[in-house]
């Protein structure tokens, strides 16, 4: 789901998923999220900060790529993603989890053959939405 500005509410909390190199050294999915709280709503930003920390705040912006959420205002690498809910970040997480576990199954020599044609069919059917 994407969010936009309109998500969004001073003195809200949110939470914010770390990427980019704000992501490095970090090994356990559940410190890639951090609570934050919204300082203002602007047309074209969101300003949140984190709660425990005596930081500025960072903008956030819409997107129309795929993060999900509002990303960081940054002329280089994205750090933060802003979410309305630690919900969607977790959700994000495990879906490029099965994603990524999915893509297993097909990678290396001979695991398609594992694979029967009718189970193939049902997963196409499953991916199609039929």
């Amino acid at each position: 789901m994407m969010y936009n500005l309109k998500d969004f509410s001073k003195g809200q909390t949110v939470w914010v998923e770390l990427t980019g190199n704000a992501r490095r050294h970090i090994n356990k999915k559940e410190e890639l999220i951090e609570e934050w709280e919204v300082i203002s709503v602007g047309r074209k930003y969101v300003t949140a900060m984190r709660k425990n920390g005596n930081d500025i705040g960072v903008k956030f912006q819409e997107t129309d790529e795929n993060y999900g959420g509002l990303i960081e205002k940054s002329e280089y690498c994205v750090d933060y993603v802003l979410y309305p809910s630690k919900e969607a970040i977790s959700d994000k997480l495990e879906k490029e989890d099965l994603v990524d576990w999915i893509k297993g199954k097909f990678s290396g020599y001979g695991n398609k053959s594992v694979y029967s044609l009718e189970q193939l069919r049902k997963v196409k059917e499953i991916l199609e939405g039929k």
